[in-house]
């Protein structure tokens, strides 16, 4: 029967969480309702190790940034499909966040070409069509929106989403504690591009056991690209070891530079490379 007093046609939302169930990560997680989404259904969470049961093969992309704990539940907005997910990462520190989510604005692409995309949030952050990731403090956020109704358009899951994924994250970000400073870095701010400072756990320029580094996205004043690479070990050795490591056949000594060590090289992939150390940089 139809009236005033029937259900909405959109897919129920499950009783909500208990209050106890927002601990650990979960705690960032926004309870209640945020624009018209009510939280629904339990708090699925993981500590680092079983990770792999909940992401699959991600698992070790933030196991090696040191994550700690993950969660997730979902938010659902009554007579509709829509269904909203808010995912949280908590590393040891900030900089392992930062590093996990500077990976997905360089992973395969340039950091630059999403800069349209950008979203005020956090320490930093942008949004695809239907996912937002942003970063602040020891967190990573990450916002889906779907629709369930296998008749709906993806031009209205989209409208949905620019409004819809901004409110979720800011209320998460409201949970979070400090600041929302980024991790320093050693990186020359003149020429970054937008995102341009990323920060790697280790593989630089594909060289394995290479360690972490950050790497900055440069654009000269002649629009032309180019990146740098800042190593800092604990001690001379270390890099004079970590230098060695990119002496790949056909490398070419520098002279004149003021470097410790100083060669050019070609690295597959990643094309002609300057190397330089002096001291433990």
């Amino acid at each position: 029967a139809s009236g005033a007093n029937a259900p909405p046609s959109g897919a129920a939302a499950a009783a909500p969480a208990a209050a106890a169930d927002f601990i650990l990560a979960a705690r960032v997680l926004p309870q209640g309702e945020v624009s018209g989404f009510r939280q629904s259904g339990g708090v699925i969470r993981s500590n680092a190790q079983n990770l792999f049961q909940q992401i699959d093969g991600d698992a070790p992309s933030y196991q090696n940034y040191s994550v700690r704990e993950y969660a997730k539940t979902d938010y659902r907005k009554p007579g509709t499909k829509l269904v909203a997910t808010v995912s949280v990462y908590e590393f040891e520190n900030a900089l392992g966040a930062f590093g996990r989510y500077s990976m997905h604005l360089s992973s395969s692409r340039d950091p630059a070409s999403l800069e349209s995309q950008a979203v005020s949030v956090g320490a930093a952050g942008f949004q695809g069509r239907p996912q937002l990731i942003f970063v602040q403090g020891a967190f990573l956020v990450q916002v889906d929106l779907a629709d369930e109704d296998e008749d709906a358009s993806e031009a209205a899951l989209y409208a949905a989403a620019r409004e819809t994924l901004l409110a979720l994250a800011r209320a998460a970000a409201e949970r979070i504690p400090g600041d929302n400073a980024r991790p320093a870095s050693p990186l020359v701010p003149d020429e970054l591009v937008w995102g341009g400072a990323t920060y790697a756990s280790g593989n630089v320029l594909d060289v394995e056991s290479s360690g972490p580094a950050w790497i900055g996205w440069y654009r000269a004043a002649d629009a032309k690209r180019y990146r740098l690479v800042a190593f800092e070990r604990e001690s001379a050795d270390a890099a004079r070891a970590l230098a060695n490591r990119y002496k790949l056949r056909g490398s070419a000594p520098l002279a004149n530079t003021g470097a410790e060590d100083a060669f050019a090289v070609t690295i597959p992939n990643h094309g002609d490379v300057v190397v330089l150390r002096r001291g433990t940089a």
